[in-house]
């Protein structure tokens, strides 16, 4: 609350400086491409009696769910495709019967990955004749931290179509 302005540096995810501003109120617009990690990083300045300050940088990172472009369910599998995000370090996969709750992490994939292949929800394989809800979340690991998208929507294996979580 003593910030007099802030300094904000906004990075693509090669870490290539995209734009770098500094603003009075601590509030930022810049237009993203939702398939990509984002790097923003922020520090605030005072000056109090006459003396200037700057804290460190706080660094955090932007990136949405990947879009669930494809499943199919057969021969006991799920089969999903869905967009890269570049600049993310993995994907988890998850799996419902029900909408609204019970998903499971039924398979993890690798920062290249745009499908996958899960084997069984829980300790049941997947019936082609069951509606499963599915969603796949982006992972960002930094050092020892790993940062997730979380969960917007979910896609519909019968009808495919999205609906929204909440």
């Amino acid at each position: 609350p003593a910030a007099d302005s802030y300094d904000l540096e906004f990075c693509n995810a090669k870490g290539k400086k995209i734009e770098k501003k500094s603003v009075t109120y601590p509030s930022y617009e810049h237009a993203v491409n939702n398939t990509m990690v984002y790097t923003v990083r922020v520090r605030a300045n005072s000056t109090i009696c006459g003396q200037n300050y700057t804290t460190g940088w706080s660094t955090a990172y932007l990136f949405t769910q990947p879009r669930v472009k494809a499943t199919k369910v057969s021969g006991g599998k799920l089969n999903i495709k869905w967009d890269k995000v570049t600049g993310a370090t993995g994907y988890d996969v998850y799996a419902s019967t029900n909408p609204k709750k019970g998903y499971k992490k039924v398979k993890s994939a690798g920062k290249n990955a745009t499908s996958a292949t899960a084997k069984k929800l829980g300790k049941t394989k997947f019936n082609s004749k069951k509606t499963y809800y599915v969603y796949v979340v982006t992972k960002k690991k930094t050092g020892k931290t790993t940062n997730t998208s979380g969960a917007l929507y979910y896609w519909n294996t019968k009808n495919k179509s999205y609906s929204y979580l909440n």
